[in-house]
């Protein structure tokens, strides 16, 4: 593959990671308006956002310096 075919297979992947993310946050705020499974979600989607954000403020604090 040349390099623009890796660049447009690289983006259509970013794409489709966005739109899944999308989509299961479509789905966790459904699920979330059950006042029983919401303090399930939260106590589960907090910890995975905190490694999630962790993560991402790493990887972008390497490649900003």
């Amino acid at each position: 593959m040349s390099r623009t075919m890796n660049e447009v297979a690289s983006q259509d992947q970013f794409d489709a990671m966005i739109q899944g993310l999308r989509d299961s946050a479509d789905l966790l705020e459904r699920l979330g308006r059950d006042v029983a499974v919401r303090g399930i979600l939260l106590d589960v989607l907090a910890d995975l956002l905190n490694g999630s954000m962790a993560t991402v403020r790493f990887v972008a604090s390497a490649l900003l310096d």
